[in-house]
């Protein structure tokens, strides 16, 4: 069967309050390990489950078992967009922040905390931030500024700190150990937002359960129903904002699969909806 007759089972299927008829019939044509996993017997445990909890709780299966390191793939409707995933975290977790002398580090740019640690000490006592440069050094000669006397006396401090001048560094050491906003630190956002995210992680660890499946040549049939059932990666938001990169499941059912499959390949993972899509809840009355 071809990914586009797939995704038209998927789509048929889509937002239904039960699976569709074609859904149900493929999906039970998979195996793992000969055994198969979607059983008349899952089917209506999912139905049911689905219905008692108005689509807030998945099915576990009686075989699944999670104990101690249990992950979690945590599962939040978007509308347009499906259920986000996010891998031992939620939507609303945010970027670690690190201190200016943090950056520094990571940039290999000691020379600039050094340069910082000087100001306020010994011959530049009544120098603590460069923004001073330019007003008359204390024991220098006649109107000479800081900028000179230091130029004169040490030639590469004054560099560095013309560097720091220039890049919009921290202007003083009483600077080195305060958080950087955000905006200021994007680069490390960024990185963050692709590698550390919980919503990278769920993708990561998503895009790894397939390519595991997809080495076992008797398994590639139900690593490519994974993700045409209903599976989408993202890396992008859009052209020129590369910091999203997740994973949208696009229903109810395609979360029970996903669990099913995590539990029979022995995925210590348990998927959580954290917030159900609102076609699932019954309007008060029903």
């Amino acid at each position: 069967m071809t990914g586009g007759a797939l995704d038209a089972i998927v789509w048929r299927g889509y937002n239904l309050r039960t699976m569709s008829h074609d859904r149900r019939t493929f999906l039970k044509t998979l195996t793992l390990g000969g055994v198969a996993l979607f059983t008349d017997d899952w089917f209506k445990l999912v139905a049911e489950t689905k219905e008692a909890s108005q689509g807030k709780q998945l099915p576990v299966h009686p075989a699944a078992v999670y104990g101690k390191g249990c992950q979690e793939l945590n599962a939040f409707w978007s509308a347009g967009e499906g259920y986000a995933l996010y891998l031992n975290g939620t939507p609303y977790d945010e970027p670690p922040t690190r201190t200016y002398r943090q950056k520094l580090e990571a940039d290999g740019d000691d020379h600039v905390i050094e340069a910082l640690e000087q100001l306020g000490q010994g011959k530049y006592e009544a120098l603590d931030d460069v923004e001073q440069l330019d007003e008359e050094a204390e024991g220098g000669k006649d109107e000479e500024t800081w900028r000179e006397f230091i130029g004169r006396k040490a030639p590469s401090l004054l560099e560095t700190l013309e560097y720091i001048e220039s890049e919009g560094l921290p202007t003083g050491s009483w600077m080195l150990d305060e958080d950087i906003d955000s905006e200021r630190d994007e680069a490390f956002v960024t990185d963050w937002c692709r590698r550390n995210a919980p919503e990278a992680a769920a993708s990561v660890f998503l895009s790894g359960l397939i390519q595991g499946l997809r080495s076992d040549r008797e398994e590639i049939r139900l690593a490519d129903a994974i993700e045409a059932e209903g599976l989408r990666f993202v890396d992008g938001a859009c052209p020129g904002n590369d910091t999203l990169v997740c994973a949208y499941a696009n229903d109810y059912d395609t979360l029970a699969a996903l669990q099913r499959i995590l539990g029979a390949r022995g995925h210590n993972c348990r998927v959580i909806i954290l917030q159900a899509n609102p076609a699932d809840i019954a309007p008060a009355g029903d």
